[in-house]
């Protein structure tokens, strides 16, 4: 099935579902080099993509290579202002000019953050070695996060603890200051809790998952298959995750 989308301009791609057993797997397929393409690797000739699709409609696939990975993926990098404010945007419906008045109150009024302006998503070794107070600092003030904090693991150190990345500041994360979340406005702790989260996953465990790949030969066209089955949610479990995945992954 030959399908359309457009961005820039207009692109091909074909797909298959093949019946594996007694399920499907959706697949897609590997563009031979001397097939019509854009700089991205696209299809761009719709009479291409049919005549691909209309030679493997209805004819048998056979695997030609399978194979299982164990990866992992490591918690987000803690807020830069920029990330913040798309991300509030994204999450909260807050903008960019309000996100930054709301980090400003929170760092001037309540000493609740770090430098509120920082273009920088790393921290430093020091802050490092900071990290156990400010940590049970913030389980105490935020009961509401127990959860969270049952995992929270003060000695690992997340690839964001990097001096040699850090620029003139680092990157937003919470002060070890005790606050009452209470006298926050809703704003306030929507983007104060943000940060908190955000700093806590790089203590939490990684994400674990296993990644499948299986490719078939279909009438001398070659299709892949993808899905992921995750074994250990680790910090995804207590903080949004964003989409790392292929657009033809899928969970299994």
């Amino acid at each position: 099935l030959a399908n359309k989308s457009h961005a820039s301009a207009f692109y091909y791609t074909v797909a298959a579902s093949l019946a594996v057993g007694s399920s499907r797997a959706q697949a897609r397929l590997v563009v031979a080099a001397d097939a019509p393409l854009d700089d991205k690797n696209r299809i761009i000739d719709v009479a291409y993509a049919i005549q691909v699709a209309d030679a493997c409609r209805m004819k048998p696939a056979d695997v030609t290579d399978a194979r299982v990975e164990e990866k992992q993926t490591p918690a987000p990098l803690p807020f830069a202002l920029l990330d913040l404010q798309v991300y509030m945007s994204k999450t909260h419906s807050i903008d960019a000019e309000k996100t930054l008045a709301l980090t400003q109150a929170l760092r001037e009024k309540y000493k609740a953050i770090t430098y509120n302006r920082s273009d920088c998503s790393y921290l430093s070794d020091e802050q490092f070695g900071e990290a156990q107070q400010t940590l049970s600092l913030l389980s105490e003030a935020l009961p509401d996060l127990a959860g969270m904090f049952t995992e929270v693991n003060s000695e690992r150190k997340s690839r964001a603890f990097d001096d040699s990345k850090v620029s003139a500041h680092t990157a937003i994360i919470p002060t070890a200051v005790k606050i009452d979340i209470t006298q926050l406005s809703a704003d306030e702790r929507a983007v104060y809790l943000a940060i908190v989260k955000r700093y806590v996953a790089l203590f939490l465990p990684e994400k674990r998952y296993l990644s499948a790949e299986v490719s078939f030969g279909v009438n001398g066209h070659t299709f892949v298959a993808r899905s992921t089955k995750v074994t250990q949610p680790g910090w995804t479990a207590q903080v949004t995750e964003e989409n790392e995945q292929d657009d033809d992954a899928s969970d299994a």
